[in-house]
């Protein structure tokens, strides 16, 4: 059975959303390749270096005043937040990903 075959026979089983994602996924492909782009892996986190910052006192209390502001904040509305500012500071999920497997 060739790669073809068996790529139609998956799609055959999964839920409509996935194959939504999966022919997304395709034309982004055939558009780099028309581009002459490419694809590449994911870097490892170190050779992400300078790309965002993490602050390294992670262990000391946040100030009073933050502390008052947040009293009035859902938690749900912080993540998102810190989600937001990963994000405009380069924290990609493959960043976050490749450092959170990093078991040194």
């Amino acid at each position: 059975m060739t790669t073809r075959e068996k790529l139609i026979q998956e799609i055959s089983h999964v839920p409509e959303e996935l194959v939504e994602e999966l022919f997304d996924f395709l034309l982004f492909v055939q558009t780099r390749r028309q581009q002459n782009k490419p694809l590449t892996a994911p870097k490892p986190h170190a050779l992400h270096a300078g790309e965002f910052s993490i602050q390294q006192n992670l262990d000391k209390p946040l100030p009073e005043e933050i502390l008052k502001e947040l009293e009035d904040i859902s938690l749900m509305q912080i993540m998102d937040d810190i989600g937001y500012q990963a994000e405009k500071n380069g924290l990609t999920p493959e960043i976050l990903e490749s450092i959170l497997a990093n078991e040194d």
